[in-house]
């Protein structure tokens, strides 16, 4: 997608993720720094077919960007850490408009040590994100609210998140139990009510990956000794 002098700006600053969206028609490549003040984060996203940049937003003071496209293909939602004075940390969700630039909200909570994961819903407006802090929410990343938690039961959350291509479906992985035996349990919600839909074992170990098939009704999870599995979540 990059070439020419735009390949080697984009290594020097140091690219660490590119990730499809969900139809494949794009690309979202996130620069995301450690240092927010020597070197900023930003995130691009590409048209694949033409290779083509659709829009560019710079994030500086922000650090650990994670960052997916609304379904419209509107609106750019980052999740990030915004480092403070002694040591503390906030948490940022954002919606950006992708042809310009501009800020369309933000939500913020105190921010917290754990992994961070964002993806958008059905509605373009809300996103499911996995705060270091609150878990697995839905937030509006328009008004600048949280709309509801997804609850876990009880478990604890992993490090994933996963929404389905149409938007309707949440996949939070949970973490690992003690001994060679336990699995990452996965809870499947419904985006529109937090309803849980069905809870699946998962895999062994914790798991280090998610993803919808195209139609929704396939779960893949991916496990950190290289085990990959595939459920069906079609039926009730």
């Amino acid at each position: 997608i990059v070439g020419g002098d735009d390949a080697v700006k984009q290594i020097d600053k140091g690219i660490e993720t590119a990730v499809f969206t969900p139809d494949g028609a794009k690309v979202v490549q996130l620069v995301s720094s450690y240092d927010a003040k020597k070197n900023p984060s930003r995130v691009v996203v590409w048209d694949v077919a033409a290779a083509k940049k659709l829009g560019e937003v710079d994030l500086p003071g922000l650090t650990q960007v994670q960052a997916a496209l609304s379904p419209d293909g509107k609106t750019l939602v980052t999740a990030a850490t915004r480092p403070e004075e002694k040591g503390e940390t906030t948490f940022v969700v954002t919606g950006w408009e992708l042809a310009t630039g501009k800020k369309r909200g933000e939500f913020t909570e105190p921010g917290g040590y754990g992994a961070m994961s964002v993806a958008a819903t059905a509605d373009n407006k809300t996103a499911a994100v996995l705060s270091p802090k609150s878990g697995p929410i839905v937030v509006d990343f328009v008004a600048g609210t949280k709309v509801r938690a997804l609850d876990l039961g009880g478990k604890r959350p992993g490090g994933q998140l996963a929404v389905s291509s149409d938007g309707k479906l949440v996949a939070v992985a949970t973490q690992a139990g003690f001994g060679a035996s336990t699995g990452s349990p996965v809870v499947v919600f419904e985006a529109d009510t937090g309803k849980v839909k069905k809870t699946i074992s998962g895999g062994p170990g914790n798991l280090n990956a998610l993803a919808f098939s195209p139609d929704g009704k396939l779960l893949v999870s991916g496990s950190y000794d290289t085990t990959a599995l595939v459920w069906d979540i079609s039926e009730k």
